[in-house]
């Protein structure tokens, strides 16, 4: 017989002391274990869950303060850099390419010499002109003489009236052949011209596309250099349909726009110009429209076909709060910064950030200015924990 068991009435054994009690013991077993568990995690986290921890178990922050000062309203969005002009160099004329006066990437100034064709096909065309035109005034001068002895003579009787009318035809179709050799010759001229190529503007000469000794045709269309404006150049991007309002306000309000260019997002300012101008009508495919910008680019910074990352400045929110970046962290429901409060306990506040700018965030709601936030050591941090500074609040 097991210990704790009795014998029943009718003589058989009775269930033993466990199986008469095991409920009871269940139940006791499970209060211990969670006495245990709580008596593990009050030694485990400390007394500083209520905030009244000691500094040693406190959470080591960096904060900074939530400031109130102006704040640029900005759109950014990627954009290409567009030279305002970009002329391909090509002849207007036939015939050999003589000499080529420019070196590759050359600055070049508007008029200035680029290349030569063979021009004594065009000097010989030019004084073949000349030669017709000089005899074409000889044949009107001699037409001339005719014409006024005719009216002389018809004072006197010696001529009718129509041979008078045969001599002024004549001479008008002397002056006639004259003025057409004239313009034959300032043909010549002006072919005998083009032989000699200048530059039509202020730019930088690309690669060299044909070679001294090569024939161009006007025909064909030959091009000899591409001549690109670097300065001032502009800058053309895209924004959405819903920021036009706001641009046309900024424009009305400020004239013109400032606009920042970076070379990536985030990336450190390159360029600073201004809009001057944005396109009429938007694009229904993208639902987008176009603007463009002016840079000076003296320092040569941007480059045609460039991608960058443009910032416009719209409008200028005058007391805006602004904390450091860092301080924004993203939860399930949004995202919070940690305050930190006079008592040195950290508390979680839910705000709503309007834009990033330079490392900083305008927050639209959820702070009022002068608020303590953490900016670094969120990490296992926990509403209600006591902090430790690491340092002063970063201005």
């Amino acid at each position: 017989m097991m210990e704790g068991q009795e014998f029943s009435e009718t003589g058989e054994l009775g269930p033993t002391w466990f199986e008469r009690n095991r409920a009871k013991v269940v139940v006791a077993v499970a209060c211990l274990v969670v006495l245990i568990g709580g008596y593990l995690l009050v030694a485990h986290n400390g007394p500083s869950a209520g905030g009244n921890g000691s500094s040693a178990d406190a959470a080591v922050v960096v904060v900074a303060r939530a400031q109130r000062r102006e704040v640029p309203l900005t759109l950014e969005a990627p954009g290409t850099v567009t030279p305002f002009h970009s002329v391909t160099i090509r002849s207007r004329v036939d015939g050999e390419l003589r000499s080529v006066e420019f070196r590759e990437g050359d600055e070049v100034r508007a008029g200035e010499l680029l290349a030569r064709i063979d021009p004594r096909p065009m000097e010989a065309a030019l004084r073949q002109a000349s030669a017709s035109l000089r005899r074409e005034q000889a044949r009107l001068g001699n037409a001339a003489i005719e014409y006024q002895r005719a009216e002389a003579l018809i004072k006197q009787g010696f001529v009718t009236q129509g041979s008078l009318d045969a001599k002024r035809t004549q001479l008008e179709q002397a002056k006639a052949e004259v003025d057409a050799n004239r313009g034959m010759v300032d043909s010549a001229s002006l072919q005998l011209g083009y032989a000699t190529i200048r530059s039509p503007i202020d730019g930088r000469t690309g690669f060299r596309l044909i070679d001294p000794g090569s024939l161009v045709s006007a025909a064909e269309r030959t091009a000899i250099v591409v001549v690109t404006q670097q300065s001032p150049i502009a800058v053309v991007f895209a924004l959405p349909q819903k920021d036009l309002a706001a641009v046309a306000r900024g424009m009305r309000r400020y004239g013109r726009l400032a606009v920042e260019l970076a070379e990536g997002q985030g990336g450190k300012v390159i360029a600073r110009g201004h809009v001057t101008t944005f396109d009429n009508a938007i694009d229904r495919g993208s639902g987008t429209f176009q603007v463009k910008a002016s840079f000076t680019n003296s320092d040569r910074a941007l480059w045609p076909g460039q991608y960058v990352q443009v910032r416009l400045i719209v409008d200028k929110l005058p007391n805006g709060i602004v904390v450091p970046l860092d301080a924004i962290q993203r939860g399930p429901d949004g995202e919070f910064v940690f305050l930190v409060d006079d008592k040195g306990i950290a508390r979680m506040r839910a705000v709503s950030v309007e834009q990033r700018l330079d490392g900083m965030a305008l927050v639209s709601r959820g702070l009022t200015g002068g608020e303590t936030v953490v900016v670094d050591g969120q990490y296992g941090l926990r509403p209600g924990r006591q902090v430790r500074i690491a340092s002063g609040p970063r201005r």
